[in-house]
């Protein structure tokens, strides 16, 4: 299973929905290297990423 940034964002806030999805899952979720980007730029903040 391809997991979408979106759930992995919702999973992380606590939201109900996302959380019994992913528990449920039978088989281990997997993500691309763009959803990793995604999640790396959403967690800015008020501090920059420094590479």
């Amino acid at each position: 299973m391809l997991l979408d940034t979106c759930v992995i964002i919702g999973y992380l806030r606590g939201k109900p929905n996302a959380v019994v999805f992913l528990e449920s899952l039978n088989t281990v979720p997997a993500i691309t290297t763009a959803t990793v980007a995604e999640l790396y730029l959403g967690v800015r903040g008020t501090r920059e990423l420094q590479f």
